[in-house]
């Protein structure tokens, strides 16, 4: 037997083993990273949003709705094992970065219809900010129904749309409208019985009706629209599964009461629970 042959070779033997265990190694390490940060993209998502919230009435309650939006969905994102890295951009980019998958979701005001339901998914509504029905505090009417035949203030430009008005039939009430170029013009018209109810945005018309006309007004219904802020993003299963989780989660904050106590934190009002009537 040559040793002196076979020794000759252990070194090459043996660097081939030792370079072969290196490559196994870092192959190893590779596909656990490429696997960890897969895990990782999987629960990050971004979100796009307007922060001016246009075109909504807010009465002043922008910042308090972004900060009540931020704490929602940090705890939503917190229970579910998510990650939301907010993108703010221009009311006018908003759904354009949605469409050109800038972000994987929006926060906006759009309404599912037969149209966009087969493009996009939408959450529940989180906050509410549909029209309600406004009356004087001396008014034995309760609801839109029983104003069949009267007058009602809307304002100039508003998204009141009947054929989305949450009451059956509602757009054959023979209601006349007369419109006002503000919300305080409309509700000082009810005020001096000039008309017989306003129908104007939730957030104002709480703010107004909780201080200016405080003694004289009330609200009379929750939101008769179904307008409000959603989660919104392209038709796939990752977000179907966002949305999920989202409404999931949601209708969890509302049952034990951490919905309420958001609404409490940032002096929002919760339009869908209107108060009781005095």
């Amino acid at each position: 037997m040559n040793f002196k042959s076979l020794f000759s070779k252990a070194p090459k033997i043996a660097g081939f083993t030792i370079g072969t265990i290196i490559v196994i190694v870092a192959l190893v390490f590779l596909i656990r990273s490429c696997s960890s940060n897969n895990k990782r993209s999987q629960s990050l998502y971004f979100i796009g949003r307007d922060v001016s919230w246009y075109p909504m009435q807010l009465a002043a309650k922008e910042k308090n709705l972004l900060a009540f939006t931020n704490d929602l969905l940090s705890i939503i994102a917190s229970n579910e094992h998510l990650r939301f890295e907010f993108v703010d951009v221009t009311p006018t980019l908003l759904i354009q970065g949605l469409d050109n998958g800038h972000y994987d979701a929006i926060i906006t005001t759009m309404r599912p219809n037969v149209v966009n339901q087969e493009k996009y998914d939408f959450s529940e509504m989180y906050y509410e900010l549909g029209p309600v029905l406004i009356l004087r505090k001396d008014s034995p009417r309760l609801s839109l129904k029983e104003m069949k035949g009267h007058t009602i203030g809307i304002v100039t430009g508003s998204s009141l749309i009947f054929n989305a008005l949450r009451e059956t039939g509602a757009n054959i009430y023979e209601l006349t409208f007369v419109s006002y170029d503000t919300n305080i013009r409309a509700l000082d018209a009810l005020v001096k019985k000039q008309i017989d109810a306003a129908i104007i945005s939730a957030l104002p018309a709480y703010s107004l009706v909780q201080s200016l006309y405080s003694n004289s007004l009330r609200i009379a219904s929750a939101p008769l629209a179904d307008e409000g802020v959603r989660l919104v993003g392209l038709k796939n299963e990752r977000t179907e599964n966002l949305i999920d989780k989202f409404d999931k989660r949601l209708e969890e904050a509302t049952e034990d009461g951490t919905y309420k106590k958001l609404i409490e934190k940032w002096s929002l009002i919760d339009a869908s629970h209107p108060p009781p009537q005095k």
